[in-house]
């Protein structure tokens, strides 16, 4: 079977569209890589912001533990000044009278 004349027509006119439509092909397989590289980089630049934001929060946690020691010791050591102060003013201690039966008998009669 022959091609016809109208064939050719219709097959040069559609030509440019065919091309058209196989750049686009092709400019979306390199545009798709594209895109796939920037995400892959995005997320390598992630973690790496993550993992020196966490270092700098163990940094910052270590800080902290530092100074709740260096505060403890001085509450410590003016407890101890306190308590030597309060140990020298002692006021008389007043003993209450105690029955030395009281919580050792229950009534479980009534």
């Amino acid at each position: 079977m022959a091609i016809q004349p109208i064939d050719l027509q219709t097959l040069y006119s559609q030509l440019e569209n065919v091309s058209k439509t196989v750049a686009h092909q092709q400019q979306g397989v390199h545009l798709n890589n594209a895109i796939q590289q920037d995400v892959k980089a995005r997320q390598m630049a992630e973690e790496k912001t993550a993992v020196q934001k966490l270092q700098n929060d163990k940094n910052n946690i270590e800080a902290v533990k530092d100074r709740k020691k260096s505060f403890d010791q001085n509450n410590n050591s003016s407890k101890g000044k306190q308590e030597k102060e309060s140990s020298d003013q002692e006021e008389p201690v007043q003993v209450a009278f105690k029955d030395p039966n009281l919580g050792k008998y229950i009534d479980i009669s009534g």
